[in-house]
């Protein structure tokens, strides 16, 4: 399969897990502040579980994931998770949150876990459960009715647009927006240079919700995938992706393909960043580390040429908007998210949400640390249906074309050991 720059082919997926979560005894403010707080938290250790998966071949207890930091380094990657991580009880492994007991139990071989977080009362309570598949679920005290609801206006899938709030950050220091920028896109174009081509084991799972609200059971997908960046002469760069299937668990009905998620980080190249107004909102901390937090979206008066959905022969242009932190020590991007600026009416595409956390790659034999992605979580909200697609990267081998040389033949490679912050 082949794409270019931040284009999707759509029979697209995304993974949602709704709640009709609801609260006894409280009233609706309270009851939504504290029913996010335990919902968050669970999500959080879900997270968590799966980075640590990744890392170690097996899932933790939930005294291994306070003491490797695993549960804190995922935190790290949201402003609101990590206040919650800060908030929690972390000398205690049972009782993170005041009043609620938390029980995770992983199976012996490491391939599996069930968590629950309970409310210790004697009367109505709402619990929560999850397991290794990452969806939550809530369960009532028998007997128990619910009295108030909470707030619809909530999402009840996936996470908020970038404009539904801005993420708390420090306003105290003033932040270098032109030479951010200069700096960035510079990193961007050493991006291309350095770059040329690289391969990565691509894992996917894929979700689709059922208009019922249920989700289906997720499947996955384990890729050989490829990307090579190209210049145009104009200077202004784009990106083949091409995959070979190596395992797959793909059903019949599953029909989205989605490409370009390697080329989103080129928003920033100089030549691309222009279609776009960009503010500076603050300094965050992204995994402990200071990051320029800023925001940008399609200007108005110029045409959409970097982002595009293909249905069949047609394209759609799909203007952006988005968040992007930007490491404020060697100013490479660490985390993107995009929405679309508008709905696309036209062919009933709702929503289109991306969040990618990028990561150092360590060449050691040409000695060359990239800042590839690492992490790459797509929801689409399309023709009435809503998917959820996950791709992890790893393993990845780096291709250059020796001097005088020109034909993809002469590509060499070489292992990369990759560092995730």
């Amino acid at each position: 399969m082949r794409g270019r720059v931040g284009s999707f082919s759509l029979w697209a997926v995304l993974i949602a897990a709704l709640f009709p979560l609801a609260a006894e005894n409280k009233t609706a403010a309270q009851s939504a502040d504290e029913l996010s707080e335990t919902v968050h938290l669970v999500q959080l250790v879900n997270r968590a579980e799966l980075n640590y998966l990744h890392s170690n071949g097996g899932y933790a207890t939930y005294a291994e994931l306070l003491k490797s930091g695993q549960l804190e380094q995922t935190a790290s990657q949201s402003a609101e998770t990590l206040h919650l991580f800060r908030t929690l009880n972390r000398p205690s492994d049972s009782e993170p949150l005041p009043g609620f007991r938390l029980r995770l139990v992983v199976a012996g071989d490491g391939t599996a876990y069930q968590l629950s977080l309970t409310q210790q009362t004697d009367g109505c309570a709402s619990n929560l459960f999850s397991d290794e598949r990452g969806m939550v679920y809530e369960g009532k005290t028998i007997g128990c009715q619910s009295q108030v609801a909470v707030n619809p206006s909530l999402p009840t899938w996936g996470p908020p647009d970038v404009d539904q709030a801005i993420p708390p950050v420090r306003t105290d220091i003033p932040c270098p927006l032109p030479t951010l920028l200069r700096r960035t896109s510079g990193q961007v174009e050493e991006l291309v240079t350095n770059l040329q081509r690289f391969s990565a084991r691509e894992q996917i799972e894929h979700t689709e919700v059922r208009k019922n609200g249920h989700p289906r059971t997720p499947t996955t997908s384990v890729f050989n995938y490829v990307a090579e960046i190209n210049q145009a002469a104009a200077g202004t760069p784009s990106v083949e992706e091409y995959r070979t299937t190596l395992k797959s668990e793909e059903s019949a009905r599953v029909q989205v393909f989605d490409t370009g998620s390697a080329a989103f980080a080129l928003i920033f190249h100089p030549r691309l960043i222009q279609d776009y107004i960009v503010t500076c909102e603050g300094l965050t901390d992204v995994e402990a580390h200071p990051a320029w937090q800023v925001h940008f979206a399609q200007r108005p008066d110029r045409a959409n040429l970097f982002h595009v959905c293909r249905i069949g022969n047609n394209s759609y242009p799909l203007k952006l908007k988005g968040r992007a932190w930007i490491s404020a020590d060697n100013y490479e991007i660490v985390r993107l998210e995009t929405d679309l600026l508008e709905p696309v009416k036209r062919i009933h595409l709702a929503r289109e949400h991306l969040a990618i956390r990028y990561g150092p790659v360590q060449f050691r034999k040409r000695n060359v640390r990239l800042w590839l992605p690492q992490l790459a979580e797509l929801y689409i909200d399309y023709n009435g249906h809503r998917y959820q697609r996950r791709h992890n990267f790893s393993d990845f081998q780096l291709f250059w074309v020796e001097a005088g040389q020109q034909t993809k033949t002469s590509v060499r490679s070489q292992d990369a050991g990759s560092t995730n912050n």
